[in-house]
């Protein structure tokens, strides 16, 4: 990380500053101040500086994201050579901007991190703000979780007044894998979020009876996605279940229900 290195000699200026007060001399004290004070500085500014340096210059993925991305992401694989470098480039943004932390995880793996900023470039990816900025930390758990809102065991919740995601890693990871077989809670979850977010856009109507259509379309169906997520019907709205079905099956989805492909791509392509 460039924050590391730049913090580098301030630290060491101040254990030496720090030693010659303890060892030789109390007048060294003053000295002190200046390397403290530029610290102070710096760590306030840390996401800032970060996001100064990845953004000028920024380093490809890893090879095991990009390969993911190519063989198991089908918004990513439709995309021009030049979008993709964009979308990875935002991949890496997002993961340095946003606040991801596990919680009870003694490690956030960098796949976990990548999981979430993927789902998160991808709705967003044609929109004003491309890194989705309006939702602001991400909590991972590596299980399941209760909250104060739902008391069930569940693996998505939006917090809308803190503008806060909270995903279960194993689903998240799942569903990123292999999307086609295991439901996306996250992307579900971004997408829901992405609409409390934008609700100036013409979101479609959708009807309970929508239900089969989707399942028909991608396979997915009820009372699955319902388990997949931990929550009763009333509790997990139609809209990201449609969102999560059109970015994992685009040609299902306009073969068979080619009106609501247009109201889709007017939500998040224009």
């Amino acid at each position: 990380m460039p924050f590391q290195y730049l913090i580098a000699p301030f630290v060491i200026w101040l254990a030496v500053i720090g030693w010659l007060w303890y060892d030789v001399d109390e007048s060294w004290a003053p000295w002190a101040i200046p390397p403290a004070l530029i610290l102070a500085v710096l760590i306030v500014s840390r996401r800032q500086i970060n996001w100064w340096y990845y953004n000028t210059y920024t380093p490809d993925l890893d090879a095991p994201i990009r390969r993911l991305l190519e063989t198991s992401h089908v918004f990513y694989k439709r995309l021009f050579p030049n979008e993709q470098a964009e979308f990875r480039k935002r991949v890496l943004l997002y993961v340095v901007y946003h606040q991801i932390r596990g919680m009870g995880l003694d490690e956030l793996p960098n796949d976990l991190r990548a999981a979430v900023a993927i789902k998160a470039v991808t709705v967003a990816f044609r929109t004003d703000d491309p890194l989705m900025k309006a939702y602001d930390p991400i909590f991972i758990y590596g299980h399941p979780f209760p909250t104060p809102k739902h008391n069930a065991l569940h693996t998505l919740e939006l917090d809308r007044e803190d503008r806060a995601i909270i995903l279960s890693a194993p689903q998240l990871m799942a569903g990123t894998l292999n999307p086609r077989s295991y439901y996306d809670t996250g992307l579900h979850a971004f997408a829901e979020a992405f609409r409390h977010a934008y609700p100036d856009h013409q979101y479609p109507e959708l009807q309970p009876d929508d239900w089969h259509r989707l399942e028909t379309i991608g396979g997915f169906v009820k009372h699955k996605v319902l388990a997949a997520i931990g929550l009763p019907e009333n509790e997990v709205p139609l809209w990201p279940v449609a969102a999560v079905t059109w970015f994992h099956f685009p040609d299902a989805f306009l073969r068979q229900w080619p009106e609501m492909d247009v109201s889709m791509k007017k939500v998040f392509e224009n």
